[in-house]
């Protein structure tokens, strides 16, 4: 659910405008924050899913600001030093979440770009074209 309303909302866009990239922008943060929810119902379950490398971390315990840490690390691809999911479930889930990361930015912001670039760029294209042809006598 949470992936099919991004792609029917980039689909059935027309005229895109930065309410609608800013809006695709929100849903893409709010990605990052459920697997950050996620991350913790995960650790109440099961306290060891995550290691939290000393040299990295002056606590042993993952609170609520390295699940933010790991997610959004995860979802851009940029990775998270000094936590480790450890876990089949934590290890599934943060595949799950990199995969779901590469694949929002690489359909739905590229298709709104597209369409926005598109629709702003339109006008200026037929100016030019208009200015280019010879006046009919």
């Amino acid at each position: 659910m949470l992936w099919s309303s991004p792609s029917s909302f980039a689909t059935s866009l027309k005229k895109p405008d930065t309410e609608s990239i800013f809006g695709a922008l929100c849903i893409y943060l709010l990605i990052g924050f459920a697997f950050s929810s996620a991350y913790v119902v995960i650790v109440s379950l099961r306290p060891h899913a995550f290691y939290l490398a000393p040299t990295a971390n002056p606590h042993t315990i993952p609170d609520r600001f390295d699940f933010i840490y790991f997610s959004f690390g995860t979802l851009t691809e940029v990775g998270a030093p000094g936590i480790t999911a450890v876990a089949p479930i934590a290890r599934s889930l943060s595949l799950l979440e990199s995969i779901t990361g590469i694949l929002y930015l690489a359909i739905l912001i590229s298709r709104l770009m597209g369409t926005y670039h598109a629709v702003t760029l339109a006008p200026l294209a037929t100016k030019h074209e208009s200015a280019d042809k010879p006046a009919l006598e």
